[in-house]
């Protein structure tokens, strides 16, 4: 039986700030956004330091709405994040990320072997390269 995944901590705490960073549904849905596909998501935040810089960014501004505009960001230089605890809050951004990709698979993988029929259709029918039926 496979290892059952464990949530991550919901909250970080960070030097020099009052309050933990805290991982909320917008901010998740924000980070969603910078990282791309699953296939793409932890190498982009280890490898990509527009990704980085715009993770790290929008965990430390205190704007509440889904970000529209980079503007919305706290500026580079009012971080104030210690380059040491960067890769700590990096480490915890992919536990939220691989959990979230990782427990949807698993969820879809039950639901297939619920409705074997129904999973068996929608992975025989044919499709364009964007998922799409044709």
């Amino acid at each position: 039986m496979a290892d059952k995944l464990e949530r991550p901590e919901e909250e970080i705490k960070v030097t020099g700030r009052e309050e933990p960073i805290r991982m909320t549904y917008v901010i998740f849905n924000d980070i969603l956004r910078f990282v791309g596909t699953p296939d793409e998501a932890i190498a982009s935040i280890m490898t990509s330091q527009d990704t980085r810089d715009l993770i790290l960014r929008r965990l430390l501004s205190n704007y509440k709405k889904p970000i529209e505009d980079s503007k919305d960001l706290i500026p580079v230089e009012e971080m104030g994040i210690s380059i040491y605890e960067i890769d700590d809050v990096l480490a915890w951004v992919i536990e939220h990320v691989t959990y979230f990709f990782m427990s949807q698979a698993e969820k879809l993988q039950k639901r297939m072997k619920k409705y074997p029929e129904q999973a068996k259709k929608m992975m025989s029918s044919d499709r364009s390269e964007t998922g799409t039926p044709v």
